[in-house]
C-alpha cells in the first residue's frame, strides 16, 4: 500500500470518527473525541480539499465575527464567553464543506447514515428495556440525570392526546428524520428487507424521543414517502386517498399538538416567545435588525433566568445575528435544498427534500440549526447534490 493510500485511509478514519462523534456525542461529554478527531481530520484532509464552497464557509465566519465585534465594541451586553467560543467552534466545523464537492473521496453520507442507524438501534433497545423492565429505567435515569449522559439524554413521562408516554430523548434524535426519509425511499423502491428494518429503528428512535416535533415529523415523512412513491409510479387511487388523509391528519395533528393543555414544555416555549417579542419591541434596531451577537445573555420568562439561547432557534438567530444575517443563513439552507431538488429528479429528490424540510421544521423548537447537528445536515445536502451516485448504504 502506497503512502498516499495510507494517508487517505487515515483521513477517512478521522472523517468517520468526526461524523460519528457529532451524531453520538454532540456535547463531547461521553467519548471526548469530537474536537480531537476533527482537528486531526482537518490536518489529514489537506491534499483532498476543494474550495468551490469556500464562500459559504467565509460567509458564516464573517457573520460570527461581525456580530461578535458589534457586541464587544458597541453594545456592552452581558456575554457568556464559553458559549460564544463554542459557537465559533461550531462555525469552523463547516470546514467539511471543502470535502463534499463533486467526486468527493469521502463517503460522508454513508458514515452519517450508519452512525445514526447504530444510535437508533441502541436507543430503541434501551427504550424497550425501560418500557418493559422498570428497574432498568431507574438505572438509566440515574445516568441521564447525574452520570455521563446528563448533557445528552433526557428522560421523563409526557401526555399526548390524553395518553401517558415514556420519553427517552437523545439530543441528536432529529437526525433520524433525514435518514428515515432515505431508508423509506430505498425500501419502497427496492423492497429490500434491510431498509425496512432500518426504517423501524429510525422510527423507534423518533418515537422514543417523545417530542411533538419528532413524532409529528415521523408521521408526516411516513405518509409523504408513500405519497411520493404513489405519485411517481402512477398509482392514482392510492395517491388521491393518501393525499386526502395526509391533509386532514396534518391539520388535526397540528391543532392538537399546538393546543395541548397542561404541557410544561409548551408553556415554557410560549413564555420564551413572549420574552423575545418584548425584547424586540424595546429596541428594534439593536435586537431585531442588527442582533446582540453570539453568547449574549437575555432574560426569559420561560425559565426565569439569563441565558444565551432558548429552544426557539429562529428567534435565537434573529436576536444573535439580526434579521438580515439570519435571512442569509436560512437562504444557504434553502440553497442546498434547491440543489438537491434540481439535481435529483423523481421520487428520490422529493423524499429527501421532505426529510430535510421536516428537519428544518424541528429546528424551529430546538436549538439545532447553528450547531454541529444542523451543520452536518447542511453539509450532507451539498454532498448529496454532487455525489448522489456514489451513495452505497
Amino acid at each position: 500500500m502506497t503512502n498516499k493510500k495510507i494517508q487517505y485511509k487515515i483521513s477517512s478514519l478521522f472523517c468517520f470518527l468526526t461524523i460519528f462523534s457529532v451524531v453520538v456525542d454532540p456535547s463531547n461529554t461521553i467519548l471526548h473525541i469530537k474536537d480531537f478527531c476533527f482537528v486531526l481530520f482537518c490536518i489529514t484532509s489537506f491534499p483532498y480539499l476543494n474550495f468551490k464552497k469556500a464562500l459559504i464557509f467565509i460567509y458564516f465566519l464573517l457573520i460570527y465575527f461581525v456580530s461578535f465585534s458589534f457586541q464587544e465594541f458597541f453594545f456592552y451586553d452581558q456575554i457568556d464567553y464559553s458559549y460564544a467560543f463554542s459557537t465559533l467552534k461550531t462555525f469552523i466545523f463547516l470546514w467539511l464543506l471543502f470535502l463534499v464537492s463533486k467526486n468527493s473521496r469521502y463517503l460522508v453520507f454513508d458514515y452519517f447514515y450508519y452512525s445514526v442507524l447504530l444510535l437508533s438501534f441502541i436507543i430503541s433497545v434501551l427504550f424497550l428495556c425501560c418500557k418493559y423492565y422498570p428497574p432498568f429505567e431507574n438505572a438509566l435515569f440515574l445516568l441521564a440525570t447525574k452520570g455521563f449522559l446528563k448533557s445528552t439524554v433526557f428522560m421523563s413521562r409526557r401526555i399526548f392526546f390524553g395518553i401517558e408516554m415514556f420519553q427517552l430523548f437523545y439530543k441528536t434524535s432529529p437526525l433520524a428524520i433525514f435518514t428515515l426519509s432515505f431508508s423509506l425511499y430505498k425500501y419502497l423502491e427496492t423492497k429490500r428487507t434491510k431498509y425496512f428494518i432500518h426504517s423501524i429503528f429510525f422510527s423507534l428512535f423518533l418515537l422514543a424521543s417523545g417530542t411533538r416535533a419528532n413524532i409529528f415529523s415521523l408521521l408526516l415523512i411516513f405518509f409523504l414517502s408513500i405519497l411520493v412513491y404513489a405519485f411517481y409510479h402512477n398509482k392514482k387511487i392510492i395517491f388521491i386517498l393518501l393525499s386526502t388523509f395526509v391533509i386532514i391528519g396534518f391539520l388535526f395533528a397540528t391543532y392538537k399538538l399546538l393546543t395541548e393543555s397542561g404541557e410544561a414544555s409548551l408553556t415554557e416555549k410560549t413564555l420564551h416567545m413572549k420574552s423575545y417579542l418584548y425584547l424586540f419591541s424595546q429596541n428594534p434596531i439593536k435586537y431585531l435588525l442588527i442582533g446582540e451577537g453570539p453568547g449574549s445573555l437575555f432574560y426569559s420568562l420561560g425559565n426565569n433566568r439569563l441565558q444565551p439561547q432558548t429552544e426557539l432557534c429562529y428567534f435565537d438567530l434573529i436576536r444573535n445575528y439580526g434579521l438580515i444575517l439570519t435571512c442569509g443563513i436560512i437562504l444557504i439552507y434553502l440553497y442546498s435544498l434547491f440543489l438537491v431538488k434540481t439535481k435529483l429528479k423523481g421520487a428520490f429528490g422529493a423524499t429527501l427534500s421532505f426529510g430535510y424540510i421536516a428537519f428544518l421544521f424541528i429546528c424551529g423548537t430546538n436549538p439545532f440549526l447553528v450547531s454541529s447537528t444542523g451543520f452536518i445536515v447542511l453539509i450532507l445536502m451539498f454532498y448529496i447534490a454532487d455525489n448522489y451516485k456514489i451513495i452505497s448504504c
